[in-house]
């Protein structure tokens, strides 16, 4: 069944080749809208891109959450008429609580590109991400690329930790100093050790999947936690059943 899903979804008109869904829940409003532009910026092909930025409704302060959606929204409409763009990005509020998982299998709802990536608000991609992303779905040369791990049904990125920084209680500049995590080191190896060896890659690395395999499976489990370990299992039994049968 999944090869046929690959060769139907060829014919496919999708709009974008890249939908990247971004979960926002009580996140700083100017640094969401830095990291949304940095991340067309670093693409070499921004136009193949859209982005679905979906805020968490707070069910008990949801003034708060209102005004940073509006906030949000008022930002980025700034930055899609600078781009000439109006349907680049998207925002979108999600009311029904659940967890991360089925906020983003909202966003996925309502994505319109060939491969779904998953983007955490506070992770950062490397420069021609998009690329390293198409490639890593490229059937013809379908290795490891830029993406740490990668099978036809899920890609993702190495990890890394930003220790570069500065602490932002701090109101001298040149008193601040970068911010020290024990044992960094030590969660970057096991981390991208994990994902080489064994196929099981954290949802902080940016998971990416092919629109067909993500509906194919039923997206993520609706649970509030542990939702990208549980999807990457599923794919995994999928991709051995599929090499079993062949």
């Amino acid at each position: 069944q999944l090869p046929r899903l690959f060769q139907q979804d060829d014919d496919f008109p999708y709009k974008f080749q890249i939908s990247v869904i971004v979960p926002c829940y009580q996140e700083d409003t100017t640094l969401v809208v830095s990291k949304l532009q940095r991340l067309f910026q670093t693409a070499q092909h921004p136009d193949s891109i859209e982005v679905l930025l979906v805020h968490v409704i707070d069910v008990v302060d949801k003034t708060a959450t209102t005004d940073a959606t509006t906030t949000t929204t008022a930002s980025l409409s700034l930055y899609n008429h600078k781009r000439n763009d109006q349907t680049t990005i998207t925002i979108l509020e999600y009311k029904d609580g659940g967890g991360r998982g089925p906020t983003l299998n909202y966003g996925a709802r309502h994505a319109h590109g060939r491969i779904l990536t998953f983007l955490h608000a506070d992770t950062v991609l490397t420069y021609n991400w998009d690329v390293a992303i198409q490639r890593a779905f490229d059937r013809k040369n379908n290795k490891t690329t830029s993406c740490c791990c990668c099978c036809c049904y899920c890609a993702a990125f190495s990890f890394a930790i930003d220790r570069n920084n500065q602490r932002n209680d701090s109101t001298d500049s040149k008193s601040s100093t970068p911010i020290r995590i024990p044992g960094w080191k030590a969660v970057e190896t096991t981390a991208n050790w994990r994902s080489q060896w064994f196929q099981l890659p954290y949802g902080d690395q940016c998971l990416s999947i092919p629109s067909c395999i993500f509906n194919f499976v039923g997206g993520y489990p609706d649970q509030c936690l542990m939702e990208d370990y549980e999807l990457v299992q599923l794919l995994r039994r999928q991709q051995q059943q599929q090499q079993q049968q062949q």
